[in-house]
């Protein structure tokens, strides 16, 4: 995920580790299976984040690289 850490390493911010692909997970975890993939608009409660927030992650949605960052992923074994 060079990309994205250079693009999060700008920002002064730091995270631990990400996954390009969300079938990377099942090679540590093979019982594994991805029920969903989520943009941060269709979390529950996406509303009631503020405004700029919300802005930020719009902007995000039509740039491939940068929607990868503003995802959740769920898992269920």
């Amino acid at each position: 995920m060079a990309g994205a850490d250079r693009a999060v390493g700008a920002t002064g911010a730091t995270f631990g580790w990400g996954l390009d692909d969300p079938d990377d997970l099942k090679k540590s975890a093979p019982r594994l299976e991805l029920i969903a993939e989520l943009s941060t608009p269709q979390f529950a409660g996406h509303e009631r984040l503020p405004l700029a927030l919300r802005a930020v992650a719009a902007a995000m949605e039509p740039f491939p690289r940068l929607r990868r960052l503003n995802r959740l992923l769920l898992y269920r074994f």
